[in-house]
């Protein structure tokens, strides 16, 4: 029986975010094998970031899930922030062998608070090195532009972002394999209440109270990675140690 697990990152963001949910599947047993997505636009400047779009990160997902169901028993999807919506999505439009996702900071309302703007522009002008936000903001950066009006022409892709989130809201109950939602109380871009429209549409939630969106204690962290253990092998049946 072989495992997929397909790791898919937020707007602006990086697969590093992962790190270690991997390191924690890399110590188990069996035919287990992970893959990070790249979503188009990435990797590059805040230019290269805004001439993509969400339908070509939502078709660059189902490019891959559709591959792994044609390879593996099992596929399992794990998203961060935006990679959890375009996850929903994804398994609803392949969904024969998708067994569950897994899904941290999943907006499902967005309340973006001044510290995270703060913490944006000091990450991208290089400033306040020192901070842990920042610190934290600097390595989930997919996107590396020092010129602050560059980030203007993002906007399109932020405001596609708010229609994502609402339609999801729409999808999440169509969603039929088991879902487990990690949400923090003091994330300061996604709203608390995503968690009790996680509940309400059937999803598991891990309610955590002192991480951020890009950085997790390590208390939070260490019971992420048990709740992912423990989720991964009730959804594939393996005996995972």
């Amino acid at each position: 029986m072989s495992v997929r697990i397909i790791f898919t990152h937020g707007i602006m963001g990086n697969n590093r975010i992962f790190d270690p949910l991997i390191e924690e599947v890399s110590g188990w047993q069996g035919d287990i094998s992970c893959e990070c997505v790249t979503l188009p636009g990435h990797g590059g400047n805040a230019l290269d970031f805004a001439a993509s779009s969400m339908a070509k990160w939502q078709e660059c997902l189902d490019n891959h899930v559709a591959a792994a169901q044609r390879q593996y028993d099992h596929v399992i999807l794990v998203g961060h922030s935006m990679g959890g919506l375009l996850s929903v999505q994804s398994a609803l439009t392949y969904p024969l062998k998708v067994r569950g996702l897994f899904m941290l900071a999943l907006p499902l309302k967005i309340s973006m608070k001044p510290r995270y703007a703060a913490n944006a522009v000091c990450a991208a002008m290089g400033w306040r090195k020192g901070c842990a936000n920042v610190s934290a903001t600097i390595e989930a950066a997919g996107v590396s532009d020092s010129n602050l009006f560059h980030y203007i022409a993002t906007t399109p892709r932020y405001i596609e972002l708010f229609r994502k989130s609402a339609r999801t809201r729409e999808l999440l109950d169509k969603v039929t394999v088991p879902m487990l939602a990690v949400l923090s109380k003091n994330d300061s871009i996604v709203a608390f209440d995503s968690a009790r429209i996680a509940e309400k549409a059937g999803a598991q939630v891990c309610r955590l109270q002192e991480s951020d969106h890009f950085l997790y204690t390590p208390r939070e962290m260490q019971l992420c990675r048990g709740r992912f253990r423990m989720f991964v092998g009730a959804c594939t049946g393996m005996s995972i140690r």
